[in-house]
């Protein structure tokens, strides 16, 4: 089963000096790490969860559709902030009974000054 919702991301310096945050926002999910990429490997793992957690609760076809869009502001410095290419995020997810589940792709991805 794969979930084409393409993603944009966000990539953001956060107040705390050394950290960088990762912003989803056709479903608000925000992830932090020590770099750029850290950010994006935690978001990912993030989505891999709650695409998990909303299949084991009933939702087979839409597992995130619980889960609302980024605040206006992230969507604001979204269209300013500089463009980058994506990393491939794809990841399938191995469920029992076997079944596989490839999470949504970044599609687009910028980095906010």
């Amino acid at each position: 089963m794969q979930h084409d919702m393409p993603l944009r991301v966000l990539i953001k310096k956060a107040s705390l000096e050394g950290v960088w945050l990762a912003v989803c926002l056709e479903r608000y999910l925000v992830a932090q790490g020590s770099s750029e990429e850290d950010a994006l490997r935690e978001l990912k793992a993030m989505l891999a969860a709650e695409v998990i957690y909303g299949i084991e609760h009933g939702n087979m076809e839409q597992p995130l559709a619980g889960i609302e869009q980024a605040p206006t502001e992230y969507w604001d410095a979204f269209e300013t902030a500089e463009p980058c290419d994506p990393p491939s995020m794809t990841v399938d997810i191995k469920m029992k009974p076997s079944r596989t589940v490839r999470l949504p792709e970044v599609e687009h991805l910028r980095l906010a000054a």
